[in-house]
């Protein structure tokens, strides 16, 4: 049985693994802005603009950049988005013995699509408030014979 590395037990804040705010292990287009958010009392970043495939936060950098080398079976996310606003989050994992995953959760999504083996639609429905987020990793990597 493998074992989790000791350093992501009981998880890992992604924002601090990779320095964030360095800006030199992520990469940012279009427009972002980081704050602190009262509500959460954290760090947040907001993505905005009329074309979302514009404005993001890429990390790490780019594909030839090594990659996080996550073990843990869930994925959390914590996020907010605006009534009415559309948003897409998407997740490349590279699963032993095969190519590149796409999680792809967004609200546009009705259902959960498979598409040739790569790409995995989720939908997902946020509330109009901050909302966490859970993804069993192993479970969809499983069900949809990824």
């Amino acid at each position: 049985m493998n074992q989790v590395p000791l350093w992501q037990h009981p998880f890992v804040d992604i924002f601090k693994l990779i320095k964030i705010s360095d800006w030199s292990t992520v990469q940012k287009e279009g427009n972002v802005q980081e704050f602190i958010d009262r509500t959460v009392s954290k760090k947040v970043f907001k993505l905005s603009g009329s074309v979302s495939a514009g404005n993001f936060i890429s990390f790490p950098k780019s594909k030839s950049t090594k990659p996080l080398g996550l073990t843990g079976r869930y994925l959390y996310m914590q996020f907010l988005v605006p009534a009415g606003h559309q948003f897409a989050i998407h997740l490349d994992y590279q699963v032993t013995g095969r190519n590149i995953v796409r999680f792809s959760i967004s609200n546009i999504y009705k259902t959960v699509k498979n598409l040739n083996n790569a790409v995995l639609q989720i939908p997902c429905k946020p509330l109009t408030t901050w909302t966490v987020y859970c993804i069993d990793i192993p479970h969809y990597l499983e069900k949809y014979e990824l």
